[in-house]
């Protein structure tokens, strides 16, 4: 939505939203940018420095710089996303998608 490269660039912050279907995720990364995780619909699994939460619809949670984290669908329904980050760029797992090189270790268990 707002990032480099798209029709829409903010000087400070990237503004996107994903569609994460049943057994997909946002692999585990860190990156020295702050986040925002908002999920917009269904109910996401968020693991963050080892810690596991639920985040239903109507969440949001702040992951700070350095903070380990990734993101499940470990349900049978899509789950939707907003993401904002700051300050600027692309990380590094977005790029890798982009280019066709991302690669989900420790896919989660859609059955659970």
């Amino acid at each position: 939505m707002i990032a480099p490269g798209s029709a829409v660039e903010a000087e400070r912050f990237v503004m996107g939203h994903v569609t994460i279907e049943p057994g997909g995720g946002i692999p585990n990364h860190e990156h020295a940018q702050e986040e925002v995780y908002y999920i917009l619909e269904g109910c996401a699994t968020l693991t963050i420095d080892g810690e596991i939460a639920k985040l239903p619809a109507g969440t949001a949670v702040h992951l700070p710089p350095q903070s380990l984290h990734e993101l499940n669908n470990q349900t049978q329904e899509p789950i939707t996303i907003l993401f904002v980050y700051a300050p600027t760029g692309i990380v590094d797992h977005w790029q890798e998608e982009r280019e066709g090189h991302l690669v989900i270790t420790n896919p989660p268990d859609a059955a659970k």
